[in-house]
C-alpha cells in the first residue's frame, strides 16, 4: 500500500490526547467574587464622591490621571479593579490620604494642604518630637 492509501485507513474519528489543563498540584483558586466586588464598590465611591464634590468632570480628572476616560469610568461604576499605584494618584488628585481611607467616611477622610504638611512633618519626626506635637495639640 501507498502512504497516500494509508490516511484513508485511519480512524477517522481518532483524537490525539488533549493535554492536561493544568500542570501538576492544585488547581488555581478563584477569589471569593463577593469579596472582590465589595473592594470595588467601596475604592469606586472613594474615587467617585470627591471628584463630584469638586465639581470635576469624568474627562477632566481622567486627563489629569493620565489615563483614558473609559477607564476612569469602568472604575467608578466598579467594573475593574484600581491598580494600588493609580489609588495613590487619585488620592493626590482629590486632596486624601490613603492611609485614613479604610473604615472612614469621605468627608472625614478629605485632607487639606495644611493638614497634608503637618501630616508628613510628623511622620518624618521623631518619637520625641511627636509626643511634644500630640502634648501641644491634644492637651
Amino acid at each position: 500500500m501507498s502512504r497516500t492509501e494509508l490516511t484513508f485507513l485511519r480512524d477517522v474519528g481518532a483524537r490525539p490526547p488533549s493535554r492536561p489543563r493544568y500542570e501538576a498540584g492544585p488547581r488555581p483558586q478563584r477569589v471569593d467574587g463577593s469579596l472582590e466586588q465589595a473592594e470595588r464598590l467601596r475604592v469606586a465611591r472613594l474615587i467617585r464622591e470627591p471628584r463630584l464634590r469638586k465639581g470635576m468632570p469624568q474627562v477632566e480628572a481622567a486627563r489629569r490621571l493620565e489615563i483614558p476616560q473609559a477607564m476612569l469610568s469602568k472604575w467608578e461604576r466598579a467594573k475593574q479593579t484600581v491598580p494600588p499605584a493609580m489609588r495613590a494618584k487619585i488620592a493626590d488628585l482629590y486632596g486624601f490620604d490613603l492611609s485614613l481611607i479604610d473604615g472612614l467616611d469621605m468627608v472625614d477622610v478629605a485632607v487639606t494642604p495644611d493638614e497634608r504638611a503637618l501630616l508628613t512633618r510628623y511622620r518624618a519626626a521623631s518619637q520625641d518630637e511627636r509626643r511634644a506635637a500630640l502634648a501641644a495639640v491634644c492637651p
